[in-house]
């Protein structure tokens, strides 16, 4: 009769919408599995990133570090003229230095090796390229640098200065120091800046050491 196919047509529909409801909630299942997936993956990206950034990190500074202890027995010479050497920036360094810096005798500066710069050769009359030169001990190149800051030097009529051979970040670090090391001069306190970017400095027979210059602001208030 019309009421049982009725019936029948409703459980037909009932049971196609059972279906149609059970294969969205599978979609929607799955669907909702694979953007936990996406944002597993994602977080395990942004988790190996991170470890990544950590391993340059630490790698930049040990290339920085082992870059820095080349050059911990380097010193730059600035204001000898472009050709001077002959060819043989060591030895005439060698020859010169002594004389230059009123050096007590002793043994040999042992200049492992020396060479120009490598920047582009300057036009007449601008600033002469450095000659940079290593020394086999540590202990003379600190003399030298000591000799240098006695008073100007001056060589066959050009000035001469030396400075630290430094790389670009650390001569940076060291430039930040400038300003407490001209207050620490004016109240007359003795201080080094030594390697890699460490003051030390003695006040009341106490040494104390600092790697910011903020901090030595600090003391000085």
């Amino acid at each position: 009769d019309v009421a049982t196919d009725i019936k029948n047509v409703l459980m037909a529909t009932l049971l196609e919408l059972k279906d149609l409801m059970s294969a969205l909630t599978q979609r929607v299942n799955s669907e909702e599995q694979r953007v936990l997936d996406i944002e597993d993956t994602q977080l395990r990206s942004d988790e190996e990133m991170a470890d990544l950034r950590k391993q340059l990190t630490s790698l930049h500074a040990r290339v920085d570090d082992q870059e820095n202890h080349a050059r911990r027995n380097n010193l730059r010479f600035v204001g000898f003229p472009e050709g001077v050497e002959d060819g043989r920036p060591a030895k005439f360094l060698q020859e010169v230095l002594p004389k230059l810096l009123r050096l007590s005798p002793g043994p040999e500066l042992n200049i492992e090796r020396a060479h120009q710069s490598l920047a582009p050769k300057p036009p007449v009359g601008q600033t002469p390229r450095p000659i940079i030169a290593k020394f086999l001990q540590f202990l003379v190149k600190e003399q030298l640098t000591a000799a240098k800051n006695l008073e100007a030097l001056e060589w066959c009529g050009n000035r001469i200065l030396i400075f630290p051979d430094l790389p670009r970040d650390l001569m940076e670090r060291w430039k930040k120091f400038i300003p407490v090391k001209k207050k620490l001069r004016e109240q007359g306190i003795k201080f080094g800046l030594f390697y890699p970017a460490i003051m030390k400095l003695t006040c009341d027979w106490e040494m104390k050491s600092y790697s910011d210059p903020q901090a030595v602001e600090e003391f000085l208030k």
